[in-house]
């Protein structure tokens, strides 16, 4: 019995494992959780060519909230530069798990998968992103950076 409450307990975390993120420090929340595949601890290391994929866990702040979008900065090299998101990816309501849609009702918890390509010509370096969703009326419901180490994949030499 012991044991099996154990192997719960330990599946329970390994599934649960959110990516410890950083305040945009604008006072705008962070969302409730992140999680950025395949890393748990920052800087996540990013290969060059890849999408890096993140479940972003938030709050809608106002009763039917039907426009979300996503904003990325990138901040490389001491300039912040407006990180371009393929497709509908910037498109919050199209990228919701679980069949949720919009409108999101005030207080309701919904997941934004996001996807952010990391293309092959980026310079191999560290770099911090800030992300933010904002509600076309009322502006940013929740904002988070992290650090990323952008490398090249070793497997490719």
């Amino acid at each position: 019995m012991i044991k099996s409450l154990i192997v719960v307990c330990i599946l329970f975390v390994a599934c649960t494992s959110a990516t410890e993120v950083k305040s945009c420090g604008n006072g705008v929340p962070l969302p409730l959780n992140v999680e950025i595949s395949g890393c748990n601890d920052l800087p996540c290391n990013v290969v060059k060519g890849t999408t890096a994929v993140m479940n972003i866990e938030f709050v809608s702040a106002k009763d039917n909230t039907e426009q979300l979008y996503a904003q990325a900065i990138m901040k490389m090299m001491g300039i912040s530069i407006p990180f371009e998101l393929s497709g509908n990816t910037a498109n919050v309501c199209d990228n919701l798990l679980d069949g949720k849609t919009c409108p999101i009702a005030k207080d309701e918890k919904a997941i934004y998968v996001m996807k952010l390509d990391i293309d092959a010509y980026f310079p191999e370096t560290r770099t911090s992103v800030q992300i933010s969703l904002v509600d076309k009326e009322i502006g940013p419901i929740a904002c988070f950076a992290w650090d990323m180490n952008i490398i090249a994949d070793k497997t490719m030499a």
